[in-house]
C-alpha cells in the first residue's frame, strides 16, 4: 500500500492563499496530482476556494486602471454587441408577441411596492429646460410685448411683471406636460393584481373559450379589466362601493372618491361609445350572484352584437 504523502503547510498556504495558484497549476509545479495537493490543504485545514470564485476572481479585488481602460475601450460604439444594430434587432424579434407571465407580474409589482415617483419634481425639471429653450423665452417676450389694457401688469415694476409672466408661462406649461404624462401612462400596461370579482368573469371566459385581453389601452383614456379586441368589447368588473352602486348607495351619500370615480367612468364610456366600442358594466353583486349569467350576455352580444333581456 503506497504511503502518504504529506506536502508542507507553510508551502501550500504561500501558493495557494498568497500567490492565488490554482491546485492544477501548483500539482504541476511540484510534480505532484492534483488529488494529492487537494488532499493535503483539506489535511492542513486550508480553506478550498470553489471554481466559480476562482475564475470571477475574489472578492475585493479590482481592476488596474489599465484594466478598466481596456474594459471601458472594448464597448464603445460598433464593439458594444449591445449597441449593435443587428443584436438589437434580434432581441426586438425576440421579445415580440410574447408577454409576462402572471408570476413575472407579481414579482415587478412586490419590487415596484413601496417606490414613490416624485412626479412633480420632473415637472419641475422639465418647466425650467423649457424656459432655457427658445421656444420658452420667445413665450415669454411676447407675453412681456403686451402694452396698455391688454397688460395686466401695467405700471408695474420689471420684477414683478418678470413675476408674474414666468408664473402664468409655468402654469401653463404644466398643464401641458401634465397631459402629457397622463397620455403615456395610458399607454403602458402595469401589471396588477386581479380582484376577486375579475379572476371570476376571466376564468368562466376561459372555461367557455371566448379571447380576451386584460388591462390593454383603449383610445389612450382606459384601461379596461377585460378587453375582447375582435368585437370592440370593453367589459368592466365594478366593485358596489367604489363605483356607487346605485342599489346600495344614493347619489347624495357619496364620497370624493366616490363622486369622482362616478364620474370618470360616465367619461370613459362616452369617449368608448362615441368611438365604436361596446361598454359592458358588471356589478360586483351580480357576478357574485351569479357570474355565468353575466358572461351569458357577453357571449349574447358576441353573437348578436346586442344584450336581449335574459
Amino acid at each position: 500500500m503506497p504511503s502518504t504523502i504529506i506536502l508542507d503547510k507553510d508551502m501550500l498556504t504561500k501558493l495557494y492563499v498568497g500567490e492565488d495558484i490554482s491546485i492544477m497549476k501548483i500539482a504541476k509545479k511540484l510534480g505532484y496530482s492534483a488529488t494529492c495537493i487537494y488532499n493535503n490543504l483539506l489535511r492542513h485545514n486550508i480553506p478550498i476556494m470553489p471554481n466559480s470564485r476562482r475564475y470571477k476572481g475574489r472578492p475585493g479585488r479590482r481592476h488596474t486602471e489599465e484594466s478598466r481602460r481596456k474594459l471601458s475601450l472594448s464597448k464603445i460604439g460598433d464593439k458594444n454587441p449591445a449597441k449593435r444594430l443587428d443584436v438589437r434587432v434580434k432581441l426586438s424579434r425576440a421579445k415580440t408577441g410574447k408577454k409576462m407571465s402572471i408570476q413575472a407580474r407579481e414579482n415587478m409589482s412586490r419590487a415596484q411596492k413601496g417606490r414613490v415617483i416624485n412626479w412633480g419634481n420632473r415637472i419641475s425639471i422639465a418647466i425650467k429646460a423649457w424656459y432655457s429653450s427658445k421656444e420658452g423665452m420667445d413665450f415669454i417676450e411676447k407675453l412681456r410685448q403686451r402694452t396698455g389694457s391688454r397688460n395686466p401688469m401695467f405700471n408695474k415694476s420689471e420684477e414683478i411683471r418678470t413675476r408674474h409672466w414666468t408664473r402664468v408661462a409655468s402654469e401653463d406649461k404644466k398643464k401641458q406636460i401634465i397631459s402629457q404624462f397622463r397620455k403615456l401612462r395610458m399607454k403602458q400596461v402595469f401589471p396588477s393584481k386581479f380582484t376577486k370579482i375579475e379572476q371570476m368573469i376571466q376564468d368562466e371566459l376561459k372555461r367557455r373559450k371566448v379571447s380576451f385581453t386584460v388591462n390593454c389601452p383603449v383610445l389612450n383614456i382606459c384601461q379596461p379589466d377585460i378587453v375582447i379586441p375582435n368585437h370592440k368589447i370593453a367589459i368592466q368588473c365594478d366593485g358596489d362601493w367604489w363605483h356607487a352602486n346605485p342599489l346600495f348607495y344614493s347619489s347624495d351619500s357619496l364620497s370624493e372618491i366616490q363622486r369622482n370615480n362616478v364620474k370618470r367612468d360616465k367619461f370613459q364610456d362616452e369617449i368608448l361609445r362615441k368611438n365604436g366600442w361596446h361598454v359592458i358594466r358588471f356589478w360586483e353583486s351580480k357576478i357574485k350572484e351569479n357570474v355565468s349569467k353575466c358572461v351569458d350576455k357577453v357571449e349574447e352580444f358576441i353573437s348578436y352584437g346586442t344584450v336581449r333581456k335574459l
